[in-house]
């Protein structure tokens, strides 16, 4: 009996309650608490999707996507790579400065001291391609593997721009994202700015 008296006792609170709630309710009089919609998190400001291409070397030929990723600049190609000596690539840089195209790039100071590296970073300085080797801020490796092209377009991931980097276990993203050039540019131009 006790026991009965309890349960209708607890019964006729959680009625209360929930009368109580939906009397209350935003939604309306004849909203149901248990209708209501529950939000756990603020929702994420909406971004737009991207479509990520990616290479797995060696299984794929990045190299040849990367020219032709490169061939699409029009205004703006800036390159940051802890070691560039692809011959490819080089004459690829050069054209496009030819074409009037923008082309600067970044490159760790250990790796430019090697006799490859000396030989394609003589190469682009020679024909006015701006090159910057250096060191992180805190005295360590520039080891990043990135480009930007123009305002929208990014290359990134593990492939550094050097003759054996196709025949690596490697990755390469290419992704169309006028937000995502933004953070690689300010990112690129904050290395630049802080090199030693």
């Amino acid at each position: 009996m006790h026991h009965m008296r309890y349960l209708l006792t607890i019964s006729v609170c959680l009625f209360i309650c929930l009368s109580v709630q939906a009397a209350q309710s935003p939604y309306g009089e004849n909203a149901s608490i248990l209708s209501q919609p529950v939000t756990i998190h603020p929702p994420i400001a909406s971004v737009p999707p991207i479509t990520i291409e990616t290479y797995l070397t060696p299984y794929d030929d990045a190299e040849s996507r990367l020219l032709q990723f490169l061939d699409q600049a029009k205004n703006r190609c800036y390159i940051a790579s802890y070691s560039i000596t692809n011959p490819n690539v080089i004459n690829k840089l050069i054209q496009l400065h030819n074409r009037g195209v923008d082309v600067e790039v970044l490159t760790d100071k250990t790796q430019a001291a090697g006799r490859r590296e000396q030989a394609a970073l003589a190469a682009l300085e020679e024909n006015h391609i701006a090159v910057f080797a250096g060191r992180s801020i805190d005295h360590a490796l520039m080891h990043c593997k990135f480009c930007v092209i123009d305002d929208h377009l990014v290359e990134d991931g593990s492939w550094n721009f050097t003759t054996s980097a196709n025949k690596e276990d490697n990755i390469l993203n290419f992704v169309d994202s006028k937000q995502r050039a933004k953070a690689f540019l300010s990112y690129w131009l904050k290395i630049q700015r802080d090199m030693r």
